[in-house]
């Protein structure tokens, strides 16, 4: 079966265990096809951050996004993203990497602190943050544990007695141990009910 379908292809490919082959314009027509090529301007897409916004790059930390910015590097033209770090120190990202850069996400209204560039501020954040979230998930499974092990305590309805005192609450509740699920032996072939 062959289907022919118009979508721009940079490059043919062939994948022999799915039957698939995809041809490319630039394939059957050489590098210079008839179609003109589109420029997109990154500027006109939606963009996810403002001037002004605080974000955290993976590698580097906490930043504050000044403005995008196209620049002319060995003789191509770029756009990338100008992060402001502590002390005036500036990082260009490209925004084929928009991918390694967040929002920041804090309390509202506080602007958080900044990190230096080629310090060890930002990794020891890291690892601190690391450490916390251990210490975290350890504590969770120990509350879990003790909390599966624990007596609990199950109340019974008052019971009317001859005596004097009226019955409590403590008096009444009985106390116990959780037991583990009760497992039904399997029978084959089952019985019809």
């Amino acid at each position: 079966m062959v289907n022919v379908v118009d979508v721009d292809v940079p490059l043919g490919m062939i994948i022999p265990k799915a039957k698939l082959a995809i041809v490319s314009v630039s394939d059957t027509q050489g590098a210079s096809s008839s179609r003109p090529s589109r420029h997109i301007d990154i500027t006109e897409i939606t963009f996810p951050y403002q001037p002004g916004d605080y974000v955290v790059h993976a590698a580097h930390g906490v930043a504050y996004f000044k403005e995008l910015v196209r620049r002319d590097v060995d003789g191509t033209a770029r756009d990338y993203l100008l992060l402001e770090y502590s002390e005036g120190d500036k990082l260009y990202v490209p925004v084929e990497q928009l991918d390694r850069v967040t929002r920041y996400v804090g309390p509202e209204g506080a602007s958080p602190r900044l990190t230096r560039l080629n310090t060890a501020d930002w990794s020891r954040a890291l690892a601190k943050a690391r450490k916390a979230t251990k210490k975290l998930a350890f504590d969770l499974v120990d509350v879990y544990a003790r909390r599966s092990t624990s007596w609990t305590c199950t109340r019974a309805a008052p019971r009317r007695r001859a005596t004097a005192s009226a019955p409590t609450p403590w008096r009444s509740a009985r106390w116990k141990r959780p037991s583990p699920t009760r497992k039904r032996p399997i029978s084959w072939p089952p019985s019809p009910t």
